[in-house]
């Protein structure tokens, strides 16, 4: 039996409580698909990724809090909003109690990033993980859709930030389409020209870094989707594939993400 690539996942940071959490939706859609997830831990301890990211051959950035602005700049944005590391602005997921801004996480992910390209590992994102990936190439974000993005072709701003009449955020909802560019790796992934999604964000890439392109578009115009402009399996959703994992056809987001972490794994065992 083959063994199966090791998919590293960053957790969400819950620095009020003292708590990293994963929703098992990111790791059951990891297993079904046939990788083996290691969830690594939140440290300042830099020997602890040395040891650790070796073991990966591949990522998932998973969503959660806002990416820290300071990461990304915006001639557009305002610079007295957002800056202060215990701000909470309206989000998916800040609370009064807890920021929406978590910078240890932050510093995980651009280690792990940049660790993941000098070795050649494919990196998939999802939600947040397509604006650390921007951020991170030196593209910028909307801090806030609703307040800071207009609609192109006079389209309605789409439920991006989809919620049931409760109030609670509903991710098995499908809220909107999304359209794929014709021969993208996202299009090869999921064989097709449009996808149903769902939708549990406020903010979405602005300007797209120069190593990334857009490949996914909501109605509204909003990015939905980017990969790496040299075709390297560098790709990453705005919406949240992990609801619906192991089925058809969002599935094929996680197994693609396996297959070239596989085919990463066989490459270093003819190697050693």
């Amino acid at each position: 039996m083959h063994a199966r690539p090791v998919i590293g996942i960053v957790p969400t940071h819950l620095p009020a409580v003292g708590d990293i959490r994963l929703a098992c939706n990111y790791a059951d859609a990891v297993i079904s698909a046939g990788g083996a997830p290691l969830i690594l831990p939140l440290t300042e301890d830099e020997t602890t990724y040395t040891q650790l990211f070796p073991l990966l051959d591949g990522v998932l950035l998973t969503g959660g809090h806002d990416v820290d602005p300071v990461r990304w700049s915006d001639p557009h944005r305002d610079d007295t909003r957002g800056e202060a590391p215990n701000s909470t602005r309206a989000n998916t997921f800040g609370t009064d109690s807890e920021p929406d801004i978590t910078p240890l996480r932050d510093a995980v992910e651009w280690r792990l990033v940049a660790y993941a390209i000098t070795h050649n590992l494919p990196i998939y994102g999802i939600c947040r993980g397509l604006q650390v990936l921007n951020a991170f190439f030196g593209g910028t974000l909307y801090e806030d859709l609703p307040r800071d993005f207009s609609p192109q072709n006079d389209e309605a701003l789409c439920e991006h930030n989809a919620h049931t009449p409760e109030g609670d955020y509903d991710g098995e909802r499908l809220c909107h389409t999304v359209t794929f560019a014709e021969g993208s790796q996202l299009a090869h992934i999921f064989d097709a020209e449009k996808l149903a999604v769902n939708s549990l964000h406020h903010q979405a890439a602005r300007a797209v870094a120069p190593a990334l392109r857009a490949t996914a578009y909501a109605p509204d115009g909003v990015v939905e989707g980017v990969e790496a402009e040299d075709g390297s399996p560098i790709v990453a959703v705005q919406w949240h594939p992990e609801y619906f994992g192991t089925t058809a056809p969002m599935n094929r987001f996680f197994q693609a993400l396996v297959a070239e972490s596989a085919a990463r794994a066989a490459t270093r065992s003819r190697r050693s």
